[in-house]
């Protein structure tokens, strides 16, 4: 017989989400998508943001219009192609948000260490991208991979009269952490000069208008393929909605429109399926042309590998 049910005081409630990884095979690699941190867009950041339309394209997917700002994930994927691990990104690093749980924590979960990673794929010097290169006392946390990453980005971060230029810009602080960041890979450190092949089926494309060496990564393994856009899109419903929004910390806004719209019509007409470093987790899906804009179809969960 069972025992009655005992009295108790109020049940607590977990005050984290549960570490976000998830894994999936294209071809031959296996992917996996691990979420680093999440931070918040303010309204203004959204160069030719409008309160209406951004109402319209949340309310279509029953989301609802945050007073507070926009709530963005920080993703970071490693790439297992059978001889190498490459990561692409890593993420904001120490402090950098609220987050309980971080790139290095979850690499962790996952089954990764950082002594094993091969390469890492920076796609732009930008914090929440090259945060987690170093520990807060500034050492290589990644001593055995090579560091690959477009000339041009790299020439930008560490060109004085940029940084002079952008004094008063969003990203204007970016330059000095940007430096000190990659200064510890020098040795390790391959900068690009054009779109190709870097490892059998991983080939990078310049995406500029974010930064001037903004690259996504094409991923192609027994006939399937996939693009990480990087920051193409920073919110997976009212950027795809209102393709022609850029952000204010975009070195080239106009460049980054232009870019923004090239790709999102060529990867809904090609449908080729797309990761992003701020799509809704795990960032993995197709787009599609919805109206004047598109539309994000996330890829469902993949019960077995």
């Amino acid at each position: 017989m069972s025992s009655p049910n005992k009295p108790h005081g109020p049940i607590a409630r977990f005050e984290h989400q549960v570490p976000g990884m998830h894994r999936f095979n294209l071809g031959n690699f296996q992917i996996t998508a691990i979420l680093d941190a999440h931070t918040t867009l303010k309204r203004e950041t959204l160069i030719s943001y409008d309160g209406k339309q951004a109402q319209e394209a949340l309310g279509k997917l029953f989301r609802p219009l945050p007073t507070d700002g926009f709530v963005i994930p920080v993703h970071c994927f490693v790439i297992n192609t059978g001889e190498k691990l490459v990561l692409i990104d890593t993420g904001g690093g120490e402090g950098f948000s609220s987050s309980p749980y971080s790139l290095h924590d979850n690499l962790d979960r996952s089954g990764f260490k950082a002594d094993d990673i091969d390469v890492i794929i920076l796609t732009h010097l930008h914090g929440d991208h090259f945060g987690g290169l170093t520990t807060k006392t500034g050492e290589a946390r990644f001593p055995n991979a090579t560091v690959k990453l477009h000339r041009l980005e790299y020439d930008f971060w560490h060109d004085d009269s940029e940084k002079e230029k952008a004094s008063d810009t969003p990203y204007g602080s970016n330059f000095d952490a940007a430096r000190s960041a990659i200064a510890p890979y020098t040795k390790q450190a391959e900068l690009l000069e054009q779109d190709g092949e870097i490892l059998p089926g991983i080939e990078t494309i310049l995406l500029p208008g974010h930064t001037p060496g903004h690259m996504g990564v094409m991923l192609r393994s027994e006939g399937k393929e996939v693009l990480m856009w990087a920051d193409l899109v920073h919110h997976t419903v009212l950027q795809l909605a209102n393709p022609d929004w850029s952000m204010a910390f975009d070195t080239d806004p106009d460049l980054s429109r232009q870019t923004r719209n090239k790709i999102l019509d060529k990867v809904s007409r090609e449908r080729i399926a797309v990761l992003g470093s701020h799509l809704d987790f795990p960032g993995f899906g197709h787009v599609a042309k919805e109206g004047k804009g598109y539309r994000f179809y996330p890829v469902p969960w993949q019960y077995t590998l």
